[in-house]
């Protein structure tokens, strides 16, 4: 009996959508050159805010923020700081804005 031939298989295809261990160092490492501020919101409770220069105001329903090109407005109810270092900054309490100035 013969044997039936396949037809000749074409190389495997590449996902170009799959980030392996390197791409996502180095799109990590690339957010690190790009200038500016980077807010995270979690929900209305919370902001993480990369990049921050200083606090121009601050109260518990405004917080004012410096950063490189811009300024933060977050305005809301019982704000405070949880967290501050030298570009890093947490921001809790019922966050009803944020505008950019």
């Amino acid at each position: 009996m013969p044997k039936k031939q396949r037809p000749p298989q074409d190389a495997p295809k590449s996902n170009i959508f799959a980030i392996g261990a390197m791409g996502r160092g180095l799109e990590q490492s690339a957010v690190a050159f790009l200038p500016g501020v980077r807010v995270e919101l979690l929900s209305n409770r919370q902001a993480i805010i990369d990049g921050c220069r200083g606090i121009i105001e601050y109260s518990d329903t405004l917080i004012r923020l410096s950063s490189e090109k811009l300024i933060l407005k977050f305005t809301g109810a019982n704000l405070e700081i949880k967290l501050l270092s030298q570009q890093n900054m947490i921001i809790e309490g019922t966050i009803l804005s944020l505008e950019y100035e």
